[in-house]
């Protein structure tokens, strides 16, 4: 990237279940300097600290107005947090060829996500009345992110991406305090009014921490890094994932990609921990013994939706019993 946008607070990563690499150590340092940075204090000086968790569950009715909108504000400043460093982990991971070459297919499915995981249900008009100022930012910036569709270089597509990221960021942190304080205003002045209505704002608010709390759930850095490097390969033709796992436990320790900067995307993807399993693409698992020959005890192919799809001379030994195994995981 050629400007340097200010980095987005983070938190901690949620787990997930089905084979899967651990992160690497590398990973949990750079989120470690990237929170001090965010806090204004030596990388060295601050381990990495979760941001302000979930408050308790929503349909616990002691929950207070304001300390929902407050974590409202903050599930989505995490979700943008995670979008930012997934977007830019991924630029890091293409060629100059790639990060140059036209891909308004990818650059469609890239805003596809955006809108699903970091819009949400914030840019629909029927919870308009509740949170559109507060949110006017990020719902511009799918404004925005739909104009650059216009552009077939990816470079000029992810530069402005990400600096409307930042932007929407830095004005949402802005907006907070303005945010809590309109809520509690709006919920005194309903319950000394008109209760029935308060209700209704009430139930509205907690519908909206509902949904950016599910949300927060499914875009973390390696969610949203899974799901970018699925929609590259998806782009090309007869892609697929190849992976190697022990037969005794599952566990990933080789991956190959075959398209281009597969090598670099099928590195992050295991520094990162990703759950392959969950990747909407093609993939052929080799599974080995330990112990063993050092060929392949079988094969298990599956397509985009998990379904087996072996070919004929893949259907030896246990490929049913692993392919199950991978599948309850």
């Amino acid at each position: 990237m050629s400007s340097n946008p200010p980095t987005p607070v983070h938190v901690q990563h949620l787990q997930h279940g089905g084979p899967k690499t651990q992160p690497s150590a590398h990973h949990h340092e750079a989120h470690a300097q990237h929170l001090a940075k965010r806090q204004g204090q030596s990388p060295a000086a601050t381990p990495a600290q979760p941001a302000t968790a979930p408050l308790r569950a929503a349909q616990e009715t002691d929950l207070d107005d304001e300390k929902i909108a407050a974590a409202i504000f903050e599930f989505e400043l995490q979700i943008l947090s995670f979008w930012f460093m997934a977007l830019t982990s991924f630029d890091k991971v293409l060629t100059s060829s790639t990060r140059a070459a036209a891909a308004p297919h990818f650059a469609e499915a890239v805003f596809d996500m955006f809108e699903e995981k970091v819009l949400g249900e914030f840019a629909k008009a029927t919870k308009a009345d509740l949170v559109i100022d507060a949110f006017k930012a990020i719902i511009k910036e799918g404004d925005r992110a739909k104009a650059a569709l216009t552009s077939v270089n990816l470079r000029d597509f992810y530069t402005s991406h990400v600096k409307a990221i930042a932007a929407a960021e830095s004005e949402l942190t802005q907006e907070k305090e303005l945010f809590v304080q309109t809520v509690k205003d709006r919920s005194e002045q309903l319950l000394r009014n008109d209760p029935d209505e308060y209700g209704m704002f009430r139930m509205g608010l907690l519908e909206h921490y509902q949904e950016a709390d599910a949300r927060l759930k499914t875009a973390t850095q390696e969610e949203l890094f899974s799901g970018l490097s699925t929609e590259w390969i998806r782009q090309y033709q007869d892609a697929d994932i190849k992976l190697q796992i022990w037969e005794d436990d599952l566990s990933v320790y080789g991956v190959h990609i075959d398209a281009p900067d597969g090598e670099q995307i099928a590195e992050e993807l295991q520094q990162a921990g990703v759950n392959f399993w969950h990747m909407k693409v093609t993939r052929v698992y080799a599974f080995y013994e330990r112990g063993g020959n050092g060929w392949p005890s079988g094969y298990v192919r599956v397509d985009a939706n998990n379904r087996l799809i072996n070919i004929p001379a893949e259907q030896t030994g246990d490929y049913r019993k692993v392919y199950e195994r991978l599948g309850s995981q």
